[in-house]
């Protein structure tokens, strides 16, 4: 038996489901259909979905400019964040008390339908992707993952390495 759920359409054109849960968390997801593959299009524009997820996940927008003040607000309210980007999506994720439902609901949204690059934290973002890629590059298994992504997709972005989305 399914769970009892309900569909909103909101008057942006957001669709929202919701999962009623007798219990005191909740959680709000965002999945926008932009992935890794976006960047086959372009491959001088490597990262950049990457890029956006760091920014995007600090929930800046007109009302909420500041990335490390939010961040700050999650942490002492114990709201859990998260973000991932796959080949084909770009995932958000908070995670809380019931009794922070409207903050968490008021950032989310108003960073999907008014996002903001926060310019203070954008080097420091940036800084971090490199970091990542770095840890990707020195990983045991890079080589082997390089070469088996060249041979298994030839001319797609898994062929493309580390070293090369860096620059």
């Amino acid at each position: 038996m399914e769970p009892k759920h309900y569909e909103y359409k909101l008057k942006c054109g957001l669709k929202i489901l919701l999962i009623p849960i007798k219990n005191s968390l909740i959680s709000l997801q965002y999945t926008s259909k932009i992935g890794e593959d976006f960047e086959r299009i372009n491959t001088t524009d490597l990262e950049i979905v990457h890029t956006l997820e760091h920014l995007f996940s600090h929930m800046t927008s007109d009302k909420f400019p500041n990335g490390k003040e939010n961040i700050s607000n999650f942490n002492n309210l114990g709201i859990e964040h998260s973000a991932e980007v796959t080949e084909t999506e770009s995932k958000y994720n908070l995670f809380g008390h019931k009794k922070n439902y409207d903050l968490m609901f008021d950032m989310l949204t108003n960073t999907i339908l008014n996002f903001k690059i926060d310019e203070d934290i954008f080097n420091s973002e940036k800084k971090a992707i490199i970091q990542e890629l770095n840890d990707i590059i020195n990983d045991t298994w890079f080589n082997l993952d390089l070469v088996l992504n060249q041979n298994l997709f030839p001319n797609n972005l898994r062929s493309v390495s580390q070293k090369e989305k860096k620059k």
